[in-house]
């Protein structure tokens, strides 16, 4: 199927109908990735400190307004010692243990998670497993953990017991989005914008559409997630970041600068702001000023997604010895973050193909994904890649246009995408694909 031709989907907001195409996590994230989809951190750039409304976050448990001055470590404090005098307390064990899968976040540390789970899972055992608010704080965790099909069980487990929680109709979105599951996820966002109408709901349905190709009505509804946020949470700056990267995707990078620069007004030196300024400095090849924005991330905070960035800008400025050693300290932490349970297979996988390496077991890993039940576009698109460094073209080709049915116009996956239709020798769509990724991202075929 052609990447133009996905059916439309509808998803009804409060006050109408946006019938246009659906619109990547992260919470995850994630990106998340980033880290953690479905929750979200507060950060004193002046002190380099996360300031968090914890207790907003564990009495909603969804996207909350920071009004509270301490910090997570003093709320964990306060509630251990509570549950010293009173240790069956259920809702006091839920607290510290989401208390903790915040502190996670806030140190980009997965040993915490460990800490979480002790307390969510006595919660559970004192609730005769029906909490749901100690199933939904496992989920996230099984989230940032890449454990998507536990967190999906988890998630519906726990709407046993609350079928009004919009928090744990984020859980199941998000891990429904990361297996593959469309479909599903869409039916779940509507559900979700139903029973609350907020920036959590409204970012997510924002993703949907992207990943299905509708930029548009992407940037419609990431606007409303902007608009329902509070104006000095950084949730509603993560989601002004995500607006700029919206319109930076669609070609009109005047636009995404201003958004940049909106976040950039209220969180200074905000990280996720400053790689969207670095990227529009690549679009322009200025790789120093690039170099010096992301070694500036990169003093804050080590996230694998930063320091390839970081790494492949030495190494098309030449400076390989610090392209090298920041490729190794990428691998370091996610072999750390494997350690501490977190599925880095998949991450991991794609990075070993850009560096040429253990290409045989890449094909073995990612089709063990897809054996399990991951069916993503991104599993899809690390298959054909690594298929593609193999000479495998012809499973190459077939697994891409998996990744890219959906409609998804990832600048990398397109790529990837034409460079796998010229060893193919479809040149019409070689140049199809390679034209529009480099136009959005120049840079891609100076890192390989």
């Amino acid at each position: 199927m052609s990447v133009n031709k996905f059916p439309p989907v509808k998803i009804k907001f409060a006050g109408g109908i946006l019938n246009k195409i659906m619109k990547k996590i992260l919470i995850l994230s994630l990106a998340v990735i980033v880290l953690g989809i479905g929750t979200w951190k507060f950060f004193d750039y002046k002190k380099n400190k996360v300031r968090n409304n914890v207790m907003g976050m564990l009495n909603s448990k969804t996207s909350y307004v920071s009004n509270s001055q301490s910090t997570v470590d003093r709320y964990i404090s306060k509630t251990e010692e509570d549950l010293r005098t009173n240790p069956e307390n259920i809702n006091l064990l839920v607290k510290t243990g989401y208390a903790y899968i915040q502190k996670t976040r806030e140190e980009n540390d997965p040993q915490y998670y460990e800490n979480a789970k002790n307390y969510l899972e006595r919660a559970l055992e004192l609730s005769d497993n029906k909490s749901a608010d100690a199933f939904g704080g496992l989920g996230s965790i099984y989230l940032s953990e890449h454990k998507f099909k536990e967190a999906l069980e988890v998630g519906k487990k726990a709407r046993e017991f609350n079928m009004y929680s919009a928090y744990l109709l984020s859980v199941i979105v998000d891990a429904q989005v990361e297996l593959g599951m469309y479909d599903d996820a869409v039916k779940s966002a509507q559900e979700m914008i139903n029973t609350r109408p907020d920036l959590s709901s409204y970012s997510r349905i924002s993703y949907i559409r992207e990943i299905h190709g509708d930029l548009p009505g992407a940037i419609d509804a990431m606007k409303m997630a902007i608009t329902a946020g509070a104006p000095s949470g950084e949730n509603t700056a993560w989601c002004t970041v995500q607006l700029g990267n919206l319109y930076f995707v669609s070609g009109d990078r005047d636009s995404a600068k201003i958004q940049y620069q909106n976040a950039l007004d209220k969180y200074p030196d905000y990280i996720h702001a400053l790689s969207g300024l670095a990227k529009i400095k690549l679009h322009d090849n200025d790789y120093k000023a690039a170099i010096q924005i992301y070694e500036k991330i990169t003093e804050k905070n080590k996230l694998p997604e930063f320091l390839i960035m970081l790494a492949d800008l030495y190494k098309i400025s030449g400076d390989n010895e610090k392209a090298q050693e920041t490729y190794s300290k990428v691998k370091f932490i996610n072999t750390y973050f494997k350690e501490k349970g977190v599925d880095t297979d998949l991450e991991l996988t794609l990075f070993n193909i850009n560096q040429g390496k253990n290409l045989k077991d890449a094909i073995k890993t990612t089709e063990k994904y897809i054996k399990e039940g991951n069916n993503s576009f991104k599993t899809y698109h690390t298959l054909a890649w690594a298929q593609y460094k193999n000479g495998d073209i012809e499973d190459a080709v077939k697994n891409i246009e998996t990744s890219l049915k959906i409609g998804i116009k990832d600048p990398l996956l397109m790529y990837h995408a034409g460079k796998i239709y010229d060893k193919a020798g479809n040149t019409a769509k070689a140049i199809e694909f390679t034209s529009y990724a480099l136009n959005i991202s120049p840079w891609l075929d100076k890192t390989e």
